[in-house]
């Protein structure tokens, strides 16, 4: 071993109650992470010796479930991370709170990883949170945030947004009945539709997805997947896998596509298939 920190013992750091979740976010020599402590929310420690570079104080927040972004907008780096009970700016260079937008759920279960994309940030919450997104306003070394829309249907909870040719695409916590896979567009957050390529468990109400090759893969936590295009009307299924033997819990791990593998966590396994010509029902 190197080095080793407790930023909950270090920081006066705060557990939540499914505990500590983020990944790290290594940038250049910096390790950021996030106790959130009632005085120091997030902090920087050396890579290599795992002294502390910088800490950021004011948000008051307990940490949230996602992980840090880095963030390059007019000149200006900044980490965005969602916390307990809002969404924060951190200045990169230094660890200043730049900004703070309150961003309450039920819970206090903000997982889902902000995206960001020219100027834009997008951030959902589940139990009829919504998705919103905010516009940043960048002076000099110093940044503020106004919201731009927010969409009431789209309530991601866990799996995540994906940003395809100006639409954001999810899954919607309490839209099962309805369509809980949404397309909303990106500038104007209205809803472009709703649709059901497969279904999640009656209980924990949750899909996640990726992007690969011209398709989304639409992963729900009961072990079903979809490989599906994207059309104005809703999503074209073009193939169909069921997990075997998915485990007693459900699955909330995002898929991975990498050089025509996908590959899905599940219970204590991992899967790999081959996707190189897409998937079919057949495959288990």
């Amino acid at each position: 071993m190197v080095w080793t920190v407790n930023i909950l013992e270090k920081f006066s750091g705060r557990n939540t109650t499914w505990g500590l979740a983020e990944s790290p976010l290594v940038i250049g020599d910096k390790v950021i992470c996030t106790p959130g402590g009632r005085n120091v929310s997030m902090v920087a420690l050396d890579r290599k010796t795992g002294e502390v570079v910088w800490k950021c104080t004011g948000a008051g927040n307990k940490p949230g479930y996602a992980s840090p972004i880095l963030i390059e907008y007019q000149g200006l780096k900044q980490i965005v991370t969602v916390m307990s009970e809002s969404i924060v700016g951190v200045r990169a260079s230094d660890g200043k709170l730049l900004w703070q937008y309150p961003h309450k759920v039920y819970a206090d279960e903000n997982i889902t990883t902000p995206l960001f994309h020219d100027g834009f940030l997008i951030v959902s919450g589940c139990v009829r949170k919504g998705t919103t997104s905010l516009q940043l306003q960048v002076s000099g070394n110093e940044c503020s945030v106004k919201m731009q829309w927010h969409n009431e249907t789209l309530d991601n909870k866990q799996g995540g947004i994906v940003l395809l040719d100006g639409r954001l695409y999810g899954y919607a916590e309490t839209q099962s009945n309805v369509g809980p896979w949404m397309c909303i567009d990106f500038k104007s957050g209205e809803t472009i539709f709703q649709d059901s390529p497969v279904k999640s468990s009656y209980k924990y109400k949750n899909g996640c997805l990726t992007y690969a090759d011209g398709r989304f893969y639409l992963f729900s936590d009961n072990g079903n997947m979809a490989l599906a295009k994207p059309t104005d009307t809703g999503f074209e299924v073009t193939g169909r896998l069921r997990i075997k033997e998915p485990g007693k819990r459900q699955t909330w791990a995002h898929p991975v596509v990498h050089g025509g593998r996908l590959y899905l966590r599940y219970g204590d396994r991992l899967g790999v298939y081959n996707v190189s010509k897409g998937i079919d029902q057949k495959q288990n």
